[in-house]
């Protein structure tokens, strides 16, 4: 089995970018004789369209460590994207104020009367729930699907 470097980079929305970092990802034998035959070639290893799914299987592994990296480092968008978020206080009144039926059972706000519906304020809760106890509809879905951007690429061998 051949180990080959790649590397990747993050650009985080409106263009902050990461540096460059180093990953590395194992060859079947088939890849690593295509590989060894381009760098022997001196072929661009991005124009073998026979090691497209080695880019394409560091791109999943790379983006699931990079997802759990956003969650420990509590990134806020890694964790809306996640649904890890706390939902937003005026959000919930809003639904509250527009007698939204999932707010108020969420809230246990059903029999409360118009009086005691339109005193309720999300402030005033310990806790926020997080969109995904609120929604237990909510996907998850990954911050490089809807802003961010991972490039992956081979290192220069």
């Amino acid at each position: 089995m051949k180990t080959v470097e790649l590397q990747y980079g993050i650009t985080f929305g409106k263009g902050d970018s990461s540096d460059w970092m180093e990953w590395e990802i194992d060859l079947t034998d088939e890849e690593a004789a295509i590989y060894d035959h381009a760098v022997e070639n001196e072929i661009p290893l991005e124009d073998v369209a026979e090691l497209r799914p080695v880019l394409e299987r560091a791109y999943e592994e790379i983006e699931a460590i990079e997802i759990e990296n956003g969650i420990d480092t509590e990134d806020e968008y890694t964790l809306e994207c996640q649904g890890l978020l706390s939902m937003d206080p005026d959000d919930l009144n809003h639904l509250v104020i527009e007698r939204d039926t999932r707010a108020l059972k969420f809230f246990n706000l059903e029999e409360a009367d118009d009086d005691e519906l339109d005193e309720w304020d999300a402030y005033d809760l310990e806790e926020l729930p997080t969109i995904q106890e609120f929604n237990p509809a909510f996907e998850p879905y990954s911050p490089f699907e809807a802003g961010w951007t991972l490039h992956v690429e081979f290192a220069d061998p």
